[in-house]
């Protein structure tokens, strides 16, 4: 019998087989032995339960394919302090046709909600199609991310952290948000995204949805109340993207479809602020200089 990955010493011959045995009380490191070839098979996405104690599932792909998915790897996770961290790992030629999922949908990682820690290094999509009719926001990487403010039993802070990720010839549509690297970015003020050396080309994003603002990015379909933080060396290039009657027309910068920033939202590009909410309007003032603030303060008041 052949083994396709591996927790500690024990080998198990299937990457379900690999999941089942998580630990559900605790943290949990999966490695992959071989490349898998998952065409005509069905897969159901994993979920990570940290509201029952599951912790961080970590998958070290080790340089290794999976072909043919037909879902998402992770359909994602709740609460406490659950996470998915995902390394060296390609998926390839997956095919993905959902038809109810509302929420999100990406090929690594559906949906993050209040997880502490999500990582994808070195990760790449290659020559895939994920179509949504269902009115999931989709990205190549990961379809929508959450953190959670309430402080009576939160805060949960979620950070998303994309290093060295790639989204190549690949096909995405869906009616709601469009991203190559992640649809739907941070629904809630406590998601902090840094986003590190990731490109994505060669694919064509489209949205379906008609009547609404363009919401179809390179990188995210839509920036939302979360922060998002992007270095210079992330890059988008010959990528094709549309969307059915829009209200808005594309906007020139195509990074993001849109910044719905809202109050507590920071989009940061290359060291500089491109969208900020307006709870950040006095720590922006502040940051000018003494002269300046003086300056304007003595016009105040004449």
């Amino acid at each position: 019998m052949s083994y396709v990955a591996k927790i500690g010493d024990t080998e198990y011959p299937t990457l379900a087989d690999a999941f089942a045995a998580t630990d559900k009380t605790g943290d949990t490191v999966i490695e992959l032995l071989d490349d898998i070839n998952m065409t005509g098979k069905s897969w159901t996405p994993v979920s990570v339960d940290g509201y029952h104690g599951q912790g961080v599932i970590t998958l070290n792909g080790n340089g290794k394919t999976i072909t043919g998915l037909s879902a998402p790897l992770f359909a994602g996770g709740f609460a406490g302090k659950s996470g998915i961290v995902i390394k060296d790992l390609t998926i390839a030629g997956a095919d993905i046709n959902d038809t109810t999922n509302t929420q999100g949908i990406g090929a690594f990682i559906n949906c993050v909600d209040s997880m502490t820690r999500i990582e994808l290094d070195n990760c790449h999509l290659k020559n895939s199609k994920i179509v949504s009719t269902g009115g999931a926001r989709v990205g190549g990487l990961i379809g929508w991310t959450s953190g959670y403010n309430n402080p009576n039993d939160g805060p949960v802070d979620t950070k998303v952290t994309l290093t060295n990720c790639s989204v190549e010839n690949a096909t995405i549509e869906a009616n709601g948000s469009v991203g190559g690297l992640i649809g739907h970015a941070g629904a809630n003020p406590a998601t902090y995204h840094t986003i590190t050396g990731c490109t994505v080309k060669d694919s064509t994003l489209k949205c379906t949805e008609t009547g609404k603002s363009w919401r179809v990015g390179d990188l995210f379909g839509t920036a939302n109340v979360g922060q998002v933080t992007v270095d210079a060396a992330t890059s988008a290039s010959q990528n094709i993207l549309t969307q059915e009657n829009a209200s808005t027309q594309k906007p020139e910068d195509s990074i993001f479809g849109r910044k719905e920033v809202g109050t507590a939202g920071l989009v940061i590009i290359d060291n500089k602020v491109v969208a900020a909410g307006t709870a950040y309007a006095m720590a922006i003032l502040l940051t000018r200089t003494p002269t300046k603030c003086l300056r304007r303060f003595r016009r105040v008041i004449g």
